[in-house]
């Protein structure tokens, strides 16, 4: 009897999975990122599915945030030992979102650290850190 359950709870988890996979972008730009003022060679594509923002690199789709909830990105380890954990969410307003990245030091509360505005319908990528576009449809 356990079998069965775990087995048909791994095939409805299975075919969730294969849904988000096969669900197809409601909006995706891609851009060639800036790096030290030149733009890169290989094109990065942002895309919007559900309510998930994936940046996808060559065979790499990596989720960068959700609407309404931050989700983890990854933690670095600073210089003076602390670590810090990164955490994104973003909203969506008509073609564009604004995607906020916080920061969470260890025993510290988690502060937005910088907001980047992705605009689907212009192609463009600003960050509050830096206003200049970092986003260019060739490598040009």
């Amino acid at each position: 009897m356990k079998t069965r359950i775990l087995a048909g709870a791994l095939a409805v988890g299975l075919a969730a999975a294969a849904q988000a996979q096969a669900q197809a972008p409601t909006l995706s730009m891609d851009c060639h990122m800036m790096l030290r003022g030149v733009p890169s060679k290989d094109a990065t594509s942002f895309q919007l599915v559900g309510n998930d923002l994936y940046s996808v690199l060559g065979s790499t789709r990596t989720k960068i945030s959700t609407q309404g909830t931050p989700v983890a990105l990854g933690t670095s380890r600073e210089k003076d030992g602390t670590t810090t954990t990164s955490f994104a969410s973003h909203t969506l307003q008509g073609t564009t979102l604004q995607r906020t990245v916080y920061w969470k030091k260890a025993n510290e509360e988690m502060k937005p650290a910088f907001r980047e505005t992705y605009d689907f319908k212009a192609k463009t990528l600003t960050s509050s850190s830096d206003p200049a576009d970092m986003c260019h449809a060739n490598a040009r």
